[in-house]
Formats: C-alpha cells, sequence, structure tokens
C-alpha cells in the first residue's frame, strides 16, 4: 500500500498528457538500458547491496562497541544518508557526525566532541577520488589513528578501481561497492543510503520496499507521475522557482537532498529549474514574504507527515496557546499558507508522507528520482551527467597541482636553512 499522497488540486485544468506520456516511454527505455540503475535496485541487489550491507553491519557490530559513526561524503554521498538518519533518527545508542565541507574549523570543533576508541568512520567516494572526501579522511585518519583502521573504518565506492579502493586494499578495509551505472544523487538505494540505515538500527529492507512500492506503481500506471511532470513543464516559464517546504524540522533534510537531485541533474543547456529548499513553520517567518509578494516567479512543493509524534496539549502557562498541541499548530500553519498560495494564485503542489519510516522515505526518494528522469526527457537534457560539476573538478585538480609545485619549490629551501 502506498504511503505517498500527491496533491495537484491547484492544477485544476488538467496539462495534455499526451507529451509527458511519450517522453516517460523514452526515459523508461534508457532505464531499461541500464542508464542509471537506481530503478532496478530496489529489485536487483547487484545494484543495491543490500544483503551486503545488512551482513557488513552485523560484522562491525560484532567486532567493536562503537557509540559514534562519522560519515565523510559530500554531495551525493551525503546528503540521502543525511536525510534520512536525520528523518528516523536512531534506535540504537549511536551518534552520527557527517563531515562534507573541507573546513578546517568545522572538523576540529566536531573531532574535538568525540573519542576515537569508540568511532567507526565511513568514507563514501563514488569515484574514490573525491579531493574534497580524501582531504578530510586524511585529518580523520590521523586523528583515529592508524593502527584503528582495520576494524573501524569502511569504504563505500567503486567495485574495481580509485584511489579509496586501493588504499582499503593495502590496510585491509572492509568495502561496500556503489555500482557504477549508479551516479551519486541517485545513490541512496545502494550501500551509501542502505549501510547508514543498519547502522542507525533501521532496515534497508523496509527502505527498498517502500522504494519497489512506487516503482510498481509507475510501472503499472506512471499517469499521475507524467501529469506532475506535465504540470511543472506548463509553468516552467512562470515559474521557473521551486521551493520544497518541508513541514517538519528532522524532515527538512528530504529537501536538501532533493535540491542537488533536481539542480544538478536537470540544470543544462540554459535549461531546468531553481531549486530551493525551505522550512514550515519557520520561513513562514522569513523568506514567505519574498513567495508572497515577490517576483511571481515561484512554485511551492509543501511536504507534510500524517504520523508524526504527537504530544499531549499543554497547559496554561500562556493563555493563548492553552489546549493547543504542537501537532495542531503546525498543520494549521501549513493549511493557512496553501490558503495564501491559493488566495494569490501561486501555484503549488502537495507530498504527503504517512510518517518518519523507512517505507515512506524509500517510496517519495525514489518517487522523486523517476519524476527526475522524466523532467529530463521532456526538457531534452540528460539528467544522469554533470557536465558543470566535472568542469569545476578540472579547475580544481590544476589548482591543487600548482600547490603541489609551489610546495616543491619552497621545501628544498628549508632544508638547506
Amino acid at each position: 500500500m502506498s504511503s505517498l499522497h500527491l496533491d495537484l488540486s491547484y492544477f485544476e485544468s488538467q496539462p495534455s498528457l499526451q507529451k509527458a506520456t511519450a517522453a516517460w516511454t523514452n526515459a523508461r527505455a534508457r532505464l531499461a538500458k541500464n542508464e542509471s540503475g537506481y530503478f532496478n535496485a530496489p529489485i536487483d541487489d547487484t545494484l543495491s547491496q543490500q544483503r551486503a550491507c545488512t551482513q557488513l553491519a552485523q560484522k562491525v557490530r560484532a567486532r567493536f562497541s562503537f557509540t559514534d559513526v562519522i560519515l565523510i561524503g559530500i554531495g551525493g554521498s551525503s546528503l540521502g544518508p543525511i536525510a534520512l538518519i536525520e528523518a528516523l533518527g536512531t534506535s540504537r545508542a549511536v551518534d552520527f557526525t557527517f563531515l562534507e565541507n573541507p573546513d578546517a574549523t568545522d572538523i576540529a570543533r566536531k573531532l574535538a566532541r568525540l573519542i576515537p576508541e569508540s568511532t567507526l568512520v565511513v568514507i563514501v567516494t563514488k569515484s574514490g577520488g573525491t579531493f574534497e572526501t580524501l582531504a578530510i579522511s586524511n585529518e580523520v585518519i590521523n586523528w583515529l589513528g592508524t593502527s584503528r583502521i582495520k576494524n573501524q573504518v569502511i569504504a563505500v565506492t567503486d567495485p574495481t578501481k580509485g584511489d579509496l579502493r586501493e588504499w582499503s586494499k593495502k590496510y585491509e578495509v572492509d568495502t561496500l561497492a556503489i555500482a557504477p551505472s549508479i551516479g551519486g544523487r541517485y545513490s541512496v538505494f545502494t550501500p551509501v543510503g542502505l549501510f547508514l540505515l543498519e547502522l542507525a538500527g533501521h532496515s534497508s529492507q523496509k527502505f527498498l520496499e517502500g522504494a519497489n512500492t512506487a516503482r510498481t506503481q509507475i510501472e503499472r500506471d506512471p499517469t499521475a507521475l507524467c501529469t506532475w511532470a506535465a504540470s511543472l513543464l506548463r509553468h516552467s516559464e512562470d515559474a521557473p522557482i521551486h521551493v520544497m517546504m518541508t513541514y517538519s524540522t528532522v524532515g527538512r533534510f528530504l529537501a536538501n537532498w532533493w535540491v542537488q537531485l533536481w539542480s544538478e541533474s536537470l540544470g543544462k543547456n540554459r535549461k531546468g529549474f531553481t531549486a530551493v529548499a525551505s522550512v514550515g513553520a519557520t520561513d513562514q517567518h522569513s523568506s514567505f514574504q519574498l513567495v508572497r509578494d515577490g517576483p511571481r516567479d515561484k512554485m511551492i512543493w509543501f511536504v507534510t507527515w500524517e504520523r508524526a509524534t504527537a504530544l499531549p496539549a499543554s497547559g496554561g502557562v500562556f493563555p493563548t496557546m492553552s489546549g493547543i498541541a504542537l501537532q495542531d499548530l503546525i498543520a494549521i500553519e501549513y493549511a493557512a499558507i496553501k490558503k495564501v498560495c491559493m488566495t494569490q494564485n501561486i501555484p503549488h503542489l502537495a507530498l504527503t508522507l504517512k510518517g518518519h519510516n523507512a517505507e515512506s522515505y524509500g517510496e517519495v526518494m525514489f518517487t522523486l528520482c523517476a519524476l527526475t528522469s522524466l523532467m529530463g526527457e521532456l526538457l531534452g537534457v540528460n539528467p544522469y551527467d554533470q557536465p558543470g560539476v566535472e568542469e569545476g573538478k578540472v579547475y580544481i585538480e590544476e589548482g591543487l597541482r600548482d600547490l603541489r609545485l609551489r610546495h616543491e619549490q619552497v621545501s628544498p629551501k628549508l632544508i638547506k636553512s
């Protein structure tokens, strides 16, 4: 049974589905050729590596009692796991620390709060050579101590190549493989997301079952997906800025993950949408002013949860809010802003998840990936590459090479002196 509800009622006059349906046929044909393996990951363990994730998590817990997990990764190697861990929490006595950016201040402060003896380190880079990830890993391994590498480090990377794969062989580090056909922003259905779920005490199988629910529904009848895509395409000129407003603090990182998916996949050939993450009710007191009264170029994607944590209504410390439960207030906040969108004719849609659980997140994340595949076809761009990102990497490599040359020129002078 589906745990995801999509509300497109704003778009009362249904757009023509002919173009979107034809586009989905083409997108599905590309997926059938494994152009991006995410689509088959829920039903193919060679792609998801779900069994390997479960077995390794059990193995690690059996050999080492850890209280903290450090995940080192950036972009697609971290945004999915962060979204899942923040939303679902942990059912074990384990805290997670995410190191994404090579910011020395941030890393030093976070490491200072941890103890090497009880920390598990997970390094994630699909290519095995991501500059930021390797640089941060250098610092963390030095902090951890080389004697702990074999038992306290896990590598998630390409199955056969890359710096991280070679290093893992040298130090006999346990590894998990990311299928080459699955790009980073789609990799939450691989060990990138599944292994972290297992470490947190959640079922990676349940997550994939949620993803497969979405996959099965789309395969059986893609009408809802095509209607969604056609509605977005109709408003691509007047509402090119898409704001995902999540009415949950712990669920807000779903929007951060989606921002990369939507932006990096579709932003090509001067096409695409500007994706913005927002939080309700917090941003009703800040950026929503711009949405209502600023340039009319935005569409709101509301995300809510049916079965969130419920707390009893509080007493009368402040009479104006006496008897009002938090979950009731945030529901009223959402309804109010949705009404503003209706009265002000601001394009919007709504996604409702049944709760903060693995199945719901598997379903919504897979659905958003499938929508991205379809929108890429409609826009005439490849949703699986990232040429703009790759160009930046070329310039980073040039900068690193220049820095190495300067170090080589300075070092002999220091030795002589």
